[in-house]
């Protein structure tokens, strides 16, 4: 995620939390914050006691930090890792209306790269022959590897 991704991200959900109702607190901010610095999918419990060591001025515990990642996964906010059970920011920010994602996870250092479903060099034709052949695909999220992303080289 570039850094302006990055910054829209936290703009964006935030903004979006604040619309549905939730209190921007130090915990909420700072996991958004933790999220939007990453390009590697995270744990909850990664989550935890990264917010824990980084001293953001707020305490938390494991059961806030699902808490907080429901409400983020259910606003589509972020997306859940099915593999792995980690966490990620959606790249749409805003627009994510679709069930299907496709991912590029890379191989070396875990990063993940969402991309988009409906605009990318994947033709429907291509997908569904995918789909026909039950290639790596988990709630209609297709995740496709590469050795070596462009953050790694």
């Amino acid at each position: 995620m570039t850094l302006k991704n990055k910054n829209l991200f936290e703009t964006k959900t935030l903004k979006k939390l604040k619309e549905q109702g939730f209190r921007i607190t130090k915990t909420r901010k700072a996991l958004v914050q933790l999220l939007s610095a990453t390009r590697k999918p995270l744990a909850p419990n990664e989550i935890f006691l990264l917010l824990n060591k980084i001293k953001s001025g707020t305490s938390i515990d494991l059961a806030s930090v699902y808490r907080i990642l429901d409400v983020l996964v259910e606003n589509k906010l972020i997306h859940k890792d099915n593999q792995t059970g980690a966490y990620f920011p959606c790249q749409h920010c805003e627009n994510c209306n679709s069930e299907e994602h496709i991912f590029i996870k890379c191989d070396a250092c875990g990063g993940m790269e969402e991309l988009d479903y409906h605009h990318q060099i994947f033709s429907k034709e291509f997908l569904n022959n995918l789909k026909a052949k039950n290639i790596n695909l988990s709630n209609k999220i297709l995740y496709l590897t590469e050795k070596n992303c462009s953050s790694c080289e």
